[in-house]
């Protein structure tokens, strides 16, 4: 009886997890959706976006499920919560990408990712700079908050994907999903893209 009286204690002792900043018990799942989609983490419903909105998850650390439809189609997407921390996935028409967000900025460049969905590498051309994509793969470039001229090309430069403007805001987190054959999809405060006209 003593053991659990003191269990008792130790439990009214402990507050729990704070739902809403992700708690060392607890993480997020940030849900940028640019599309409809239906949503099921670790196929327990979560909802439905039926207009360009985002949407917070707080979860248990550790690998998690996210089941997703979106124009009808739907996927599977893994995702790994970290201990107080959070995972953004961006739901675009070209696809599903998820991953641990860039740091905000202060004053200074801003930490942008480009995460591709398409089926081959990309070259994508930032103020002149380039900067290769491979298929699948996530990388992060710094920028200063402000516009920047982007052309998303395969990486022969025969054919050019999008052209126009990435308008990165400053102090927020900004992410830049990419395919072959769409225009860029950009999550983040203050950021979006600009079609050359």
């Amino acid at each position: 009886m003593l053991l659990w009286a003191a269990f008792g204690l130790a439990l009214a002792a402990d507050p729990g997890p704070d739902p809403v900043s992700g708690s060392r018990e607890t993480g997020t799942i940030v849900i940028d959706a640019k599309v409809p989609v239906e949503m099921k983490l670790d196929a327990e419903p979560v909802g439905t976006l039926l207009v360009p909105s985002t949407l917070t998850v707080v979860t248990t650390p550790g690998a998690h499920t996210l089941k997703m439809w979106v124009h009808g189609t739907a996927s599977d997407v893994p995702v790994e919560v970290p201990v107080g921390g959070q995972v953004v996935v961006v739901v675009g028409s070209g696809g599903v990408t998820a991953g641990a967000p860039p740091k905000v900025a202060g004053v200074g460049p801003v930490r942008v990712e480009l995460r591709s969905l398409g089926r081959e590498a990309l070259a994508v051309v930032i103020a002149g700079t380039r900067v290769v994509v491979d298929a699948g793969q996530i990388v992060p470039v710094e920028l200063p908050a402000g516009e920047h001229t982007v052309t998303l090309r395969n990486l022969e430069g025969t054919a050019v994907w999008a052209d126009g403007t990435l308008v990165v805001g400053a102090g927020t987190v900004v992410v830049v999903q990419i395919s072959d054959g769409r225009a860029p999809e950009v999550a983040g405060a203050g950021s979006a893209w600009r079609p050359k006209s």
